[in-house]
């Protein structure tokens, strides 16, 4: 049995790694942290090897290429997952820089969707790394959320944004568009999620407190209360910014949920056919930003008020395709496919 050290091994309040984690045990391999296992393993899977967190980031990215050499030399294969067409916040050009280190020492790049190749070749054109990608989807949670209720039939539409509050995620876009005074009178908005940003977090809870429809709930939340709070909810609004963002895992997370997301057109929701089930845009500009999330939200309540079911029907269509298409399995069998070449 074969050993594949995952970096990170553990996540707090990630379950993506848990589940990756898994889908690698099922194609027959051993994951294992990389403390106390490099010399008894095949490969490293690197999840976010470009983050560059903390102070004294020319001695953090020194360190991660003194690593990466040393598993060249010990003749270890390394994937890099790439999950983001260039670093969300802080640390951008010391972020790039590991990406495009990461792009040539890889043995093989990990993208989960098909809209990373042309984010890829920004970063680089070169034919040589473009032949190492190999696609493996995003996991879907289904097997984590297990049975869920269907979206509710009618009534005020009830939105819901969650996760944790970061600039890229862009809460304070969504709060902009909500200053229509009819998408104030026509929703219900629900923001739940973690803002560690004291700055950021005072921005963002100023604008609330001009807006009657929004409650916010500065915390992080478990699995199983997400669940409870979904009940009430028709859908999820998932305004980030396009410039840095590929994939989600709360479109992801909102499908295993059986719920309909309001999103940009990110590779995420670009890999499904048919995307009528979905309230998907496209921009260029915050001004832009703001007036297709008011549009999206707009033809969400129209929909609801001329068929109350019709969030239960795109909920459960979500749910159907990420279940095709990213099932533990079917991640499981890509992964296996990359591996053994």
């Amino acid at each position: 049995m074969q050993y594949v050290i995952v970096n990170p091994y553990e996540h707090p309040n990630n379950d993506y790694i848990r589940l990756q984690i898994e889908a690698i045990r099922r194609a027959g391999y051993t994951p294992v942290p990389q403390t106390g296992n490099i010399v008894k393993s095949d490969c490293i899977l690197y999840n976010w090897m470009e983050n560059v967190d903390g102070n004294h980031k020319a001695l953090i990215i020194a360190k991660k290429l003194v690593r990466l050499i040393q598993f060249k030399v010990l003749g270890k294969r390394i994937v890099w997952v790439m999950h983001n067409k260039q670093p969300h916040e802080n640390s951008y050009k010391f972020g790039l820089f590991m990406m495009k280190v990461m792009a040539f020492i890889s043995d093989k790049i990990m993208i989960l969707c098909d809209e990373t190749v042309p984010a890829l070749m920004k970063i680089t054109n070169s034919k040589k790394v473009l032949e190492k990608v190999c696609k493996v989807p995003l996991i879907s949670y289904e097997s984590i959320v297990g049975e869920m209720d269907e979206a509710p039939i009618g009534g005020k539409l009830n939105v819901l944004l969650f996760g944790q509050i970061k600039p890229y995620k862009g809460v304070e876009v969504l709060l902009e568009a909500l200053k229509d005074e009819y998408l104030q009178q026509n929703t219900v908005i629900t923001i739940v999620g973690k803002c560690n940003d004291q700055s950021y977090l005072n921005q963002i809870t100023d604008k609330i407190k001009t807006l009657h429809n929004v409650s916010f709930q500065n915390r992080f939340i478990e699995l199983s209360e997400l669940k409870k709070i979904v009940k009430d909810i028709h859908l999820l609004v998932l305004p980030m910014d396009i410039k840095s963002s590929l994939n989600s895992s709360a479109a992801m997370m909102a499908f295993s949920l059986r719920r309909t997301v309001i999103c940009p057109n990110i590779g995420t929701v670009q890999e499904y056919y048919g995307q009528n089930y979905m309230y998907t845009y496209d921009y260029q500009t915050i001004e832009e930003h703001v007036d297709q999330i008011k549009k999206s939200i707009r033809a969400a309540i129209d929909d609801l008020n001329n068929n109350p079911e019709c969030m239960r029907e795109k909920g459960n269509t979500a749910f159907e395709m990420a279940h095709k298409y990213n099932s533990l399995d079917v991640v499981a069998k890509a992964i296996k496919e990359m591996l053994e070449e």
